[in-house]
């Protein structure tokens, strides 16, 4: 066995990292500060998603990308519903309905089809 000494991290590597977070912090103060609030923590996802979609120069796609393998997928374009189906929900609750509902049909399709299979045996 062969111990290694040196530096857990290159000290480039460290800055780029401390101003990452020093950026990431500066997003959520002012943040904070629009929003006369003290409370990061509720929007602390929402800026590391943003965070994580951007172009990063070096590795030349996101960082969600980079790590998943596909685009980050946000918002009701991106959802089961079509824009028929929630354009004129007017309420959260209505579309929290929408949403279970297309989750109901999805687990019924699938009881069926698993019923057809077994039919097919």
């Amino acid at each position: 066995m062969k111990l290694v000494h040196g530096k857990p991290r290159h000290s480039q590597s460290q800055r780029s990292v401390e101003r990452s977070n020093q950026d990431f912090r500066d997003m959520l103060v002012a943040w904070m500060s629009d929003n006369s609030t003290k409370t990061w923590s509720e929007r602390l996802r929402f800026k590391q998603s943003k965070k994580n979609r951007v172009l990063h120069s070096a590795i030349k796609t996101s960082p969600y990308e980079a790590m998943f393998g596909t685009a980050q997928r946000i918002g009701l374009g991106d959802s089961p519903l079509t824009e028929d189906m929630y354009s004129s929900t007017e309420t959260e609750e209505e579309l929290e309905q929408l949403l279970n509902a297309g989750m109901d049909n999805g687990q019924d399709n699938e009881e069926i089809n698993q019923q057809d299979r077994k039919d097919e045996d």
